[in-house]
């Protein structure tokens, strides 16, 4: 009887993250989103998404940006990816050099660094690229509190 409760347990957390997943993925594909947009994408009720947004808002990776017009009644709430708090790294190794990259959530660069390392096919050519991530991250200026 315990090991049932703790399979539907990681079941009910692999479904929460899954649904985390899909949120994080609409309102990055959607820019922004409301609640019953949300609903609607990750195909669960309103409470249930009203749930995962306080979690993501808690989280950092999404923020209110204000509310919906055009609507009669009650006006819904937006959201949208946190673009200073999360980023993504691009490392780029061609014939010709190296290019790192850091990208913000709204697809703009933040930082570039590239060094004419030219391609080659062995270990000392490993070394040269752990160096060349080492050394960028060392210059990347961060926001504060990261």
């Amino acid at each position: 009887m315990f090991e049932e409760e703790v399979e539907e347990s990681s079941v009910v957390v692999y479904k929460k993250k899954q649904r985390l997943q899909q949120a994080l993925w609409l309102v990055y594909q959607q820019g922004v989103c409301t609640l019953s947009q949300l609903a609607k994408g990750v195909h669960t009720s309103v409470p249930s998404v009203t749930e995962l947004v306080e979690q993501l808002v808690q989280e950092n990776w999404i923020q209110t940006v204000g509310t919906v017009t055009g609507n009669n009644g009650r006006r819904p709430t937006a959201y949208s990816l946190n673009p200073d708090f999360h980023r993504v790294v691009v490392l780029d190794i061609n014939t010709h050099g190296l290019s790192l990259l850091v990208i913000d959530t709204k697809h703009e660069v933040v930082f570039k660094h590239e060094a004419p390392v030219p391609l080659e096919n062995s270990e000392s050519y490993l070394e040269t690229l752990k160096s060349f991530v080492m050394e960028t991250f060392a210059i990347i200026p961060f926001p504060e509190g990261r």
